[in-house]
């Protein structure tokens, strides 16, 4: 089974920029996704409608230590609204890791991973559970994601 390549844990990247939080538009304006770096656990936690997204097996909060948002076309089938999503095509993607993001891309080969590549290189993941966040590409890509902040949480 395919897998994702892991960086050492200890390794801090020294060219990303600083973000310490970030906030995913999706086209429901009544559902809001945050997420904010814990510098101690180094993971994101995820935040939705401004509350701590727990987990309903444990209460633990949810976190990732590697979110990728991605770029998809979607295209709406019905008048319920239900949709197709490109995942194989690839696109525009940012990697948020470590209270960083890098902007890049997203492929995927026919029986693969989502891999998030900048420079025609695969960026490593750290070890830990990684989310990958879908967001249309229209009206862009960059109209859905919303990133800063120098410092993570404590």
């Amino acid at each position: 089974m395919p897998g994702y390549i892991f960086n050492n844990p200890d390794y801090i990247p020294a060219d990303g920029e600083k973000a310490a939080e970030f906030s995913i538009n999706y086209l429901l304006k009544s559902y809001k996704v945050d997420y904010k770096y814990d510098t101690k656990r180094q993971t994101y936690q995820r935040y939705v409608n401004d509350k701590p997204h727990l987990d309903l097996n444990n209460d633990n909060p949810v976190e990732a230590a590697n979110v990728m948002v991605i770029g998809a076309d979607h295209k709406v089938l019905d008048d319920v609204g239900r949709l197709q999503i490109d995942v194989e095509l690839g696109g525009e993607a940012l990697l948020f890791q470590r209270g960083q993001v890098t902007q890049g891309r997203w492929s995927r080969e026919p029986g693969d991973v989502i891999r998030f590549v900048r420079d025609g290189k695969e960026e490593l993941m750290y070890p830990g559970i990684t989310h990958i966040l879908v967001v249309p590409n229209a009206p862009s890509f960059s109209s859905h994601v919303v990133y800063g902040g120098a410092d993570g949480t404590t």
